[in-house]
């Protein structure tokens, strides 16, 4: 976490200032990101195929957690999941600028401190989906947003804030709350 506030601070401090076009050095299309979104999380390539598929069909994602892609018609509700969701329902999530953290654990402290941890993310209510997910290793937590993907190797609170501070409602066509 002081590792992130530091280069936060570095890219603040020698971040510039505004040279006039701010579009400067991007690929036309390429949505402008902030600084803390530059920090953090790191960019998955968004899928030209973003259209609903019937409910129950598969979807054969290039990345696990997907963040982006073909998705069932109907999102997930915001909130702590015990059970699974499906990829193709939190895609949907994604697609309206959620943030979807999925974790790994067998350790019921783990899901208590995560838990507690989430209690502490103004955004979460609002712009959230946790489920617990075994497509990635043991005790990982993974945090997704509309191609962008954070790993953690545990709970740490500094990075979900941070993570849930940058993306939440910023990226994904549609800007739609649970």
């Amino acid at each position: 976490m002081a590792a992130v506030l530091i280069l936060l601070g570095l890219v603040v401090a020698c971040g510039g200032g505004d040279d006039g076009d701010s579009s400067a050095g991007r690929p036309p299309g390429t949505p402008e990101i902030t600084v803390l979104q530059a920090v953090i999380g790191e960019p998955v390539p968004i899928l030209v195929n973003i259209n609903h598929v019937p409910e129950g069909k598969r979807v054969d994602y290039q990345n696990a957690p997907p963040t982006s892609g073909q998705h069932w018609p109907t999102p997930a509700g915001c909130g702590f999941y015990s059970e699974s969701l499906p990829d193709e329902r939190v895609v949907h999530n994604m697609e309206h600028g959620n943030v979807v953290l999925s974790y790994n654990f067998t350790n019921p402290a783990q899901i208590t401190e995560l838990r507690q941890a989430l209690d502490d993310v103004d955004q979460f209510e609002e712009w959230g989906v946790a489920r617990p997910y075994n497509r990635i290793p043991d005790g990982e937590v993974a945090l997704s947003a509309w191609g962008r993907v954070h790993t953690m190797a545990g709970v740490y609170p500094g990075e979900i804030e941070l993570f849930f501070e940058a993306f939440a409602g910023e990226l994904g066509p549609e800007r739609i709350t649970c």
